[in-house]
């Protein structure tokens, strides 16, 4: 979703002026977001959870990916992507839920 990548994108550059963070979340947004434009198939079967999982799933490799790379992560950088990883499974808890309220 675009809340999470610009958030932490801009706080990655502006902020923390970490380049290889931004360079690693930015080849994982674009492979996320062509995953997302294949998941649109299983989304089609009634499964919108991987498509709702992806940007928190994102934020969390690009933050496992900066470490190994890297060798040091930032407070801020933890706090945003975990906050962007609860997000994607409130949303996909939600959906879920909503999902199960039409069927009855």
């Amino acid at each position: 979703n675009d809340y999470s990548f610009g958030l932490i994108f801009l706080s990655g550059l502006l902020i923390e002026n970490d380049y290889s963070f931004c360079i690693i979340f930015v080849a994982l947004s674009a492979i996320s977001a062509v995953a997302s434009k294949q998941a649109h198939l299983i989304k089609r079967m009634g499964n919108n959870a991987v498509v709702l999982l992806l940007p928190g799933l994102t934020a969390l490799l690009a933050l496992a990916f900066t470490q190994l790379i890297h060798h040091s992560t930032t407070k801020t950088q933890i706090a945003l992507c975990l906050f962007s990883l609860l997000y994607s499974v409130f949303q996909t808890t939600r959906n879920n839920q909503t999902s199960s309220n039409n069927e009855q």
